[in-house]
């Protein structure tokens, strides 16, 4: 009897023998297959997971961006220099917000003042005036200089009519501290899609390309830190209710914000602000 093949074995142990080592090739296949396919199912659940924070990610450095710049226009709005321009009832609503804020200051080397006391003109002034509005700021008084205010030849720039710098005229600008501005606007617009756009409006620019901020946005607010007097605390008020009386302290800005797949936000920062208000120590 032959056993080339299958040692001493008998060829029906031989048949099973293979038999045995097919069963266990294959059980052993299969369960290489299991685990890796439970290894790719995991990588790609890795995969997901960490793309879906990145998304998180991105969405809150979004948010948080929006805030910043949100923050900071309202820190500047209405200050030129040494100059505090109040806040207007107009500048703020539920879905719009309209800043004023000093953009580029406008160099100049010499100012001409007549025999009463009055600024004549702007002399060296070197840049392009493109916009058809200027704002003169000081310490002690400030003047908005419109279409037909004021007037260029060169590189002078006259007023229409002249303004007063002698202390003793009201509405006198403060010469040491004084700065010709061409104003900037922000336009901040809250859609009803939620999509929160900022538009910027520098002189003599009419692009106005507007800028989604933050998405979706369902509200925005703004409350106030008002005191009215010295021997009164300061009180928070929404903008709505404040009736314009007093100083502004401080401001907080509020977003309602619905991140992709998660509860609804409310995004706050307060902003102190600085005030004509002198209380004595």
């Amino acid at each position: 009897m032959s056993s080339r093949g299958c040692g001493r074995c008998r060829p029906e142990s031989c048949r099973i023998a293979r038999g045995s080592a097919l069963i266990s090739a294959l059980l052993a296949l299969a369960l290489s297959s299991f685990i890796i396919a439970g290894a790719v199912s995991a990588f790609s659940r890795a995969a997901r997971n960490v793309s879906m924070d990145a998304a998180a990610l991105e969405q809150w450095q979004q948010a948080d961006w929006a805030l910043r710049e949100m923050a900071r226009d309202l820190a500047r709005h209405g200050r030129f220099g040494c100059a505090l321009l109040g806040w207007r009832k107009a500048d703020f609503s539920a879905a719009a917000w309209h800043l004023r804020l000093a953009g580029t200051a406008v160099s100049f080397n010499k100012l001409a003042i007549d025999g009463e006391g009055k600024l004549q003109r702007f002399e060296g002034v070197p840049q392009a005036l493109p916009g058809a509005s200027l704002l003169l700021s000081s310490c002690l008084a400030s003047h908005g200089l419109g279409l037909g205010q004021w007037s260029r030849q060169g590189e002078t720039v006259a007023l229409h009519p002249a303004l007063p710098v002698a202390y003793q005229q009201p509405g006198a600008l403060h010469l040491p501290s004084l700065q010709l501005w061409m104003p900037l606007e922000r336009r901040y617009r809250l859609h009803a899609d939620g999509r929160l756009e900022r538009v910027s409006v520098e002189a003599g620019d009419d692009k106005q390309e507007a800028q989604v901020m933050l998405s979706p946005v369902r509200a925005m607010r703004l409350k106030v830190l008002v005191q009215e007097g010295c021997a009164q605390a300061g009180a928070w008020r929404f903008w709505e209710a404040w009736n314009g009386a007093g100083e502004i302290l401080a401001a907080q800005l509020e977003l309602d914000w619905q991140p992709e797949g998660e509860r609804a936000r409310t995004l706050s920062r307060t902003i102190p602000l600085a005030s004509g208000l002198a209380c004595p120590s």
